[in-house]
């Protein structure tokens, strides 16, 4: 792998370390040449390197990335997750029988049960919370002085109801995974005792966004000596401040490591020169960043537009660019703070074809369990290619992720490429004789129920969460579709071809994504910062949420507010970019 010296430094350095790195620096690079240069480290050894990441995409990703430039052999002396699908493997699932609470077992809550929809609609109704904050309630957190970290919007007498309601059907959310595994880790030290005898090495990625508590459980494994640790992120993008991140975090757990951070990564290959220059603006860095990549010079300034409907300017204004510019509408994103303008927005791009994925542009809530992978598999039969075959196996490993709380690599081995194989020719064969998704739908789900029961990726009970959001998806289709205008299974198809569709998704959710285009749109004083942000750190980390979004484009940036004399646009934009409203 070509290196750059700070990443190469950075690469070799045989102690515990902190690692600076700014938005587009190839911090995924420099982690996958760590990982490949510690495995001789642990090779011949009961040991393992480990790597903790934020999302299930960037597990698969650093993994195919592995897998890439690794032997088959190697897989066993790495494991790449998630903070909750590790807690979940080494700590909960073994020792779950020592917390008084869960003695007789546990169940990760079935969010896209009917049950759990319908205690989080009882909750909105009782304590009159508005739909943005209702979706938030399975981010609430439990502190160890017995309190609880309640999102904005979500009442503390409705955030304990809803713990209530968890609490007597033994469920737990992904944040009680973390909470009860650092309360184990502290009243049972032989736990934190075998992990660390277990890894060699762990990789922490996106640091800026992890909690308190999974720091604790980071210190608790360090403390027994057995174990170096590499905490890599950047404070400027720390903007999960509602899941309990904090951006101080980094530098005091680093100085608690005593952990080297003399190097650090502040070349951007990804943005123009004019984008970071603004990025420096909203968060300055120091060093400052830099842009060393190829599209240092493209582009031009940050656009600003004030508006009266944003979905004249993105078809009168932003797909001229696009296209003047040879941009695919793959390479384009529009970015907003909450999801419901996108929702609309999404509506009103579709009335004029205008290819587009996100929020409202799929006419059935998106299930993480079974929608992205019958996206991939109708994709494939309706144009059948290998790139589309490498999509269905990660959708299919992420499926069972999704369903089981952990992942099976086995998806990846022979066996697992002969049971996608089956699937992919079950599938072609409803098709041959189905168009209609609905009835696709409905007699995949049940086929591929069976078959991965009988390759023993999933158990008969676990089946079950196939079948239910196949049927989710097929009533939201009916309820959204009218029968006149029947989705095809081709319809299905277009939404796992992102190369061909405009991205449409809040700034959180592209956090870690990049394109050659952005539009950003509510930049408005209630929106952007929200009106609930009340104190200093709240407005901040609404800067450096315009900064996450900012970073994502590569050449072209336009920033959108609406007309309103109540809600000016934000203060983060500046005298600069306001002078051309």
């Amino acid at each position: 792998m070509r290196l750059s010296p700070d990443q190469a430094a950075a690469v070799s350095s045989p102690s515990t370390r902190v690692l600076s790195s700014c938005p587009g620096s190839g911090k995924t690079r420099t982690i996958v040449a760590k990982i490949s240069k510690t495995l001789d480290e642990v090779r011949d050894t009961p040991r393992r390197i480990g790597c903790i990441t934020y999302t299930n995409t960037a597990v698969a990703e650093i993994e195919q990335r592995l897998r890439e430039l690794c032997t088959g052999e190697d897989e066993d002396l790495y494991e790449i997750s998630t903070i909750h699908s590790f807690c979940l493997r080494h700590i909960l699932q073994c020792y779950f029988h020592l917390t008084p609470k869960y003695v007789s077992g546990f169940t990760i809550f079935p969010f896209d049960s009917d049950e759990y929809k319908v205690i989080v609609a009882d909750i909105r109704g009782r304590f009159r919370l508005q739909g943005w904050a209702a979706d938030r309630l399975d981010s609430i957190q439990r502190q160890s002085n017995g309190q609880l970290s309640v999102p904005a919007g979500v009442s503390e007498e409705a955030a304990r109801v809803f713990i209530e309601e968890m609490d007597a059907r033994n469920w737990i959310t992904f944040n009680d995974v973390v909470f009860f595994s650092e309360r184990l880790l502290d009243d049972f030290p032989f736990i934190a005792r075998g992990i660390g005898s277990r890894f060699r090495w762990l990789l922490v990625d996106e640091f800026q966004d992890t909690s308190v508590a999974q720091a604790r459980i980071l210190e608790a494994i360090f403390d027994h000596g057995r174990t170096k640790i590499m905490l890599v992120g950047d404070p400027n993008q720390s903007i999960f401040g509602f899941a309990g991140a904090r951006p101080t975090l980094m530098d005091q757990l680093g100085q608690r490591f005593d952990a080297a951070s003399d190097v650090s990564l502040t070349g951007n290959y990804r943005s123009s020169s004019n984008i970071i220059a603004f990025a420096e603006r909203l968060c300055p860095s120091n060093p400052p960043m830099t842009a060393v990549g190829p599209n240092r010079n493209a582009g031009e300034d940050p656009i600003f537009v004030a508006c009266d409907s944003y979905a004249e300017v993105i078809l009168n204004q932003f797909i001229p660019v696009l296209r003047a510019s040879r941009i695919s509408f793959g390479e384009a994103a529009i970015l907003g703070p909450q999801w419901p303008t996108l929702y609309h927005l999404a509506r009103e791009l579709r009335a004029h074809d205008i290819s587009v994925m996100g929020p409202g542009a799929r006419p059935y809530r998106r299930n993480r369990a079974f929608s992205d992978f019958s996206e991939h598999v109708c994709a494939y039969v309706s144009e059948p290619g290998s790139y589309l075959v490498t999509g269905c196996q990660r959708a299919l490993y992420l499926l069972l992720i999704n369903i089981r709380g952990s992942p099976n690599v086995h998806v990846y081995s022979y066996e697992g490429k002969r049971v996608l194989c089956r699937v992919l020719r079950l599938a072609k064969s409803i098709h041959q004789q189905q168009e209609v998704a609905t009835v696709w739908l409905e007699q995949f789900a049940t086929r591929l129920a069976r078959i991965l029961e009988i390759a023993e990726f999933l158990s008969n009970q676990e089946t079950e969460a196939i079948t239910d959001a196949a049927s989710a998806m097929i009533d939201d289709i009916r309820k959204n579709i009218a029968p006149e205008e029947e989705l095809t299974v081709s319809d299905l198809a277009i939404f796992a071809k992102p190369s061909e569709c405009i991205q449409l998704m809040t700034l959180h959710r592209s956090k870690g994504r990049e394109f050659d285009a952005v539009a950003i749109v509510d930049l408005n004083e209630g929106k952007l910062p929200h009106f609930t942000a009340d104190t200093e750190e709240e407005i901040a980390e609404a800067k450096r949420l315009l900064y996450v979004g900012s970073t994502r484009a590569r050449k072209y940036l336009m920033y959108l507010s609406k007309n309103s004399r109540r809600d000016p646009p934000t203060r983060f934009l500046g005298d600069r970019y306001l002078a051309l409203r």
